[in-house]
């Protein structure tokens, strides 16, 4: 019976008990009630301190957070070591600024009496580098940041000034390197170019490396109409120089076979005969280093050529003791009046020419660069100005020591209206250019410096892993919202900073502006770069900068001649590097910006200028017609009257019938020359010219068209001479 209610009472007991645990969970809020918050809040907030202090030990840093804030809810007096522990905590958690302001309370609680004043030091100082670092990262981000968008910006300028430079700039050439050196205006308002283009083989396929003297022209709305090889294929050579002659054709400057050269043709670039049948090319002394004469009009009619000539010869090393200028005045007729060699007296031994003019009184001005001895270092370099009468007198010489290091030179030469001279070049790694008197004295002189490589693009490339640091920079500002950047750009833009190196900047040619004041034509680039810029700098009379631009920016780039057109533009030609050199032609307005090289508009010829004087009776007249009005009338071609073989004869028979884009009436081929240049009367008398037999040569059945500037075209010169000769030719005819 007992036990049976024993069981009674268990068994109601856990029904109860069970009442009991319903009741309370649908009574009582679903919270965790410890022990410990049971307790009195003084005895809670001593287990809390303890706890701290232990957690402390053993830098239980998120836990030491944890305790503190529940220690404040009590409402107590905090222990004088809690803002250490935080501190500490903080600093472990990255949160360096929370760390720093703890501290600071540390120390205004304690003063330098605490128990851990000097841990508490050694902290500071640790999160104060910890903050300066962070500190310097971000500015190093946002500087990495403001460097790589100014150089993106001035990377996609020069990406959009490329793409104008290609859409305006007329390259053409063929597979061996060509050049444009000189230009000069034509009797019907274009533009005549003259340089060197090289063949590489033969009409029969035979090897041929020959560089030849070439010239093409222009007409007024920039369409291509003839090309003229001045020679043959046994005549190799290059022109230096070109100028109109009214009425008559053109003067030429160069050098062939090894020798510098003056010749004369016709009005569409046909070489001009003598009185005795030969071609016009008078060799008046070797060529040196590759370079040409310079042949000028005087105003009495004659012809000056200047140059520069090897004096005497070493013994010992077998080269010529000195280099120095020469001027040789000739007849209309070919004939030799008068040779000077210049310089004599200086004390300079070696001379380089670069460039001629002829002022209004008819003297001429000489200007290049000279050095004592031919190895004499670069530094010791001096540009020279001399002035010559016209029959090749010297009357002053004035030289110009560098004033910046790397020597100087003086290479182009313009008249202004007031009896002045103008001369530009380089001076050590900067473009100079100043002004003289008549009588040589120097009015001011002024220089031009290429601008250093900017910081922004030096430290950008200086940058490694500039990807990775790119993306944490962007990361860092737009928390991780930044689009990422492209790989082959960030590779563009590092290319283009890191183009850096010690700058230059030269003058190559200067032209009076038709609006008033001068243009000097330069190039600009960095000698560690490949890449150069064309530049375009307008002067005043006074010498002060109107506005200056550049173009290009590409491999290779080279200017060599300028030409004012009447709207105020110029023609600009030169070399350019495209898988080899190639002829350069571009144009620009009078703003120096690029325009299409579809209407040149240049200056019209003169009405009235007066031609080369006629020969004295005993001097046979050059067998040359005046010039037509037109290409489209060209002079019926003319025998010189001249005792020939039956070979001869036979040679100068009518041509060929000239392909249909040609003139009617154009010559077809020119007879070979062949120059015995001299350089003296006595041995002028030994020179020996032949005239070999012409050969014709069919038409192309098509006529390659002319450059389309507009659209950037380039076309292969090769082609042109295989429409020239009917296939590459070893003597190529005078046509299209």
């Amino acid at each position: 019976m007992a036990s049976r209610a024993v069981n009674n009472i268990r068994t109601n007991s856990g029904a109860v008990l069970a009442v009991i645990i319903l009741l309370m969970c649908t009574t009582l809020p679903l919270t965790t009630v410890s022990a410990q918050d049971l307790l009195p809040s003084d005895v809670r907030f001593d287990i809390l301190k303890l706890e701290l202090f232990e957690a402390a030990r053993k830098d239980r840093h998120k836990e030491i957070l944890v305790i503190t804030a529940k220690m404040r809810k009590i409402g107590q007096e905090m222990p004088e070591e809690t803002p250490y522990f935080e501190a500490r905590a903080f600093h472990s958690l990255g949160a360096t600024a929370m760390a720093r302001r703890s501290l600071v309370g540390y120390f205004k609680i304690v003063g330098r009496k605490g128990r851990n004043y000097d841990s508490a030091l050694r902290l500071f100082v640790e999160i104060k580098a910890a903050q300066d670092e962070r500190a310097r990262k971000a500015k190093t981000a946002t500087n990495l940041r403001a460097d790589f968008e100014a150089s993106q910006a001035a990377w996609q300028a020069a990406e959009a000034r490329a793409v104008q430079w290609k859409k305006h700039a007329v390259v053409f050439g063929g597979p061996g390197d060509d050049s444009a050196t000189a230009i000069a205006h034509t009797p019907e308002g274009g533009i005549i170019m003259a340089g060197a283009f090289h063949l590489r083989k033969t009409r029969d396929g035979k090897p041929l490396n020959t560089t030849l003297p070439w010239v093409t022209a222009f007409d007024v709305n920039g369409r291509r109409t003839w090309h003229r090889p001045l020679g043959t294929a046994t005549d190799p050579g290059l022109l230096r120089s070109v100028t109109m002659i009214p009425r008559l054709g053109f003067l030429f400057g160069g050098a062939q076979k090894d020798f510098q050269v003056a010749a004369l043709s016709d009005p569409l670039g046909n070489l001009a005969t003598t009185s005795e049948g030969d071609p016009w090319v008078i060799g008046f002394a070797p060529a040196l280093a590759g370079e040409g004469g310079i042949a000028r009009l005087l105003t009495s009619g004659d012809i000056m050529v200047l140059g520069a000539e090897a004096i005497g010869q070493n013994k010992t090393t077998g080269q010529a003791q000195a280099r120095l200028p020469v001027a040789v005045r000739l007849a209309p007729t070919g004939k030799l009046l008068s040779k000077s060699v210049l310089g004599q007296s200086s004390g300079m031994l070696w001379y380089d020419v670069k460039d001629a003019i002829v002022l209004k009184g008819g003297d001429v001005i000489l200007a290049g660069e000279t050095r004592r001895r031919a190895d004499s270092p670069l530094a010791a370099t001096e540009g020279y100005l001399m002035r010559l009468s016209p029959m090749g007198k010297e009357i002053w010489l004035k030289r110009f020591a560098a004033s910046r290091g790397d020597g100087l030179a003086v290479t182009a030469l313009a008249a202004s209206a007031d009896g002045g001279i103008l001369a530009t070049g380089r001076d050590g790694n900067s473009l100079v250019y100043f002004k003289l008197s008549g009588t040589g004295e120097v009015l001011w002189r002024k220089h031009r410096k290429e601008s250093p490589t900017p910081k922004i693009h030096t430290r950008l490339c200086a940058t490694k892993d500039l990807s990775a640091q790119l993306a944490a920079a962007y990361d860092r500002t737009r928390r991780g919202k930044a689009q990422p950047i492209a790989p082959d750009k960030i590779d563009s833009v590092r290319h283009f900073a890191c183009r850096n190196g010690k700058p230059f900047t030269a003058a190559t040619a200067i032209v009076a502006r038709p609006s008033g004041g001068f243009m000097i034509l330069g190039l600009a680039g960095r000698k560690e770069d490949s890449r150069t810029r064309i530049t375009l700098t307008a002067i005043r009379g006074d010498g002060s900068v109107n506005w200056e631009t550049s173009h290009g920016d590409t491999l290779g780039l080279l200017p060599t001649g300028i030409l004012p057109t009447a709207d105020g533009g110029f023609v600009v030609v030169g070399v350019a590097s495209n898988w080899g050199r190639d002829a350069l032609l571009f144009k620009a307005n009078k703003r120096g910006e690029l325009v299409p090289f579809t209407v040149l508009n240049p200056f019209a010829p003169p009405r009235s200028t007066k031609p080369p004087r006629k020969p004295t009776p005993k001097h046979k007249p050059i067998t040359q017609q005046e010039a037509p009005p037109s290409a489209a009338t060209a002079p019926p071609e003319t025998k010189p009257k001249t005792a020939a073989t039956k070979e001869e004869k036979k040679a100068v028979k009518a041509p060929t019938k000239p392909a249909a884009s040609l003139p009617r009436n154009e010559k077809k081929s020119d007879p070979e020359v062949k120059i015995e240049a001299t350089s003296s009367r006595d041995e002028r008398d030994k020179v020996s010219k032949t005239t070999k037999a012409q050969k014709s040569a069919k038409p192309s059945p098509t006529t390659p068209s002319s450059p389309a500037a507009s659209d950037g075209a380039e076309y292969d010169l090769i082609k042109l001479l295989d429409g020239l000769f009917g296939g590459s030719a070893n003597i190529p005819p005078e046509s299209d």
